[in-house]
């Protein structure tokens, strides 16, 4: 304790050896408390989010590069999933961007994932891997995008003390709610972690 304030230090802690694991449990509670409150998880998934889907961008680029889809392939697949086939839209967007790599990243996250899944489905047949990650990643949209737009977009009302996101999914802001979705995400990232693993591998 001497050392400590002879050295200025701040925000250590000091038990005696029989209290250290009580004393631990009190300030790690208090420290996680601090991170689940609404502000700072929006942050926390805000950025967890956004990483993640960076990943997806890359893992589709990796998949063209790797398996050689040609200049048709990438065209038909945004035709189908950004336009729909609305052929006015697609004959003004290719002349404004000439590389399927260009224009990717503008997309919205449903529609890269839907694209990363797409890209995968025709090697599940000959990957297990590949088609146990189809199946874990299946829960994406529900445990990554929907949770980002709703707490990057939703107001949180207070009703009776228990702060709820009325949003396309009801979510009441719990301590438990917290630590699922801090799971979910790291659930994930791992996933796309190990999907670049399994296409290096495979090519």
């Amino acid at each position: 304790k001497e050392s400590m304030f002879k050295n200025g230090l701040e925000g250590v802690y000091t038990a005696d050896r029989k209290d250290i694991e009580v004393k631990f449990n009190a300030v790690f509670k208090t420290t996680i408390k601090k991170i689940q409150e609404i502000n700072a998880m929006r942050g926390l998934i805000m950025g967890e989010t956004s990483e993640l889907d960076v990943e997806i961008e890359d893992l589709v680029m990796l998949l063209v590069e790797r398996y050689n889809k040609s200049d048709e392939d990438l065209r038909q697949i945004i035709n189908e999933k950004v336009f729909l086939k609305l052929e006015s839209n697609v004959k003004n967007f290719w002349t404004n961007y000439d590389t399927f790599k260009n224009y990717f990243p503008k997309i919205d996250a449903v529609k890269k994932w839907e694209i990363l899944r797409d890209l995968l489905k025709p090697l599940k047949s000959t990957n297990s891997d590949i088609k146990t990650f189809l199946e874990n990643n299946k829960t994406y949209q529900d445990q990554v995008i929907t949770i980002r737009n709703q707490f990057a977009h939703v107001k949180p009302v207070d009703k009776n003390g228990v702060l709820v996101l009325e949003g396309k999914e009801k979510i009441v802001f719990t301590d438990e709610i917290c630590v699922q979705i801090r799971k979910d995400l790291i659930a994930h990232k791992q996933y796309l972690e190990e999907l670049k693993a399994i296409i290096l591998k495979e090519s």
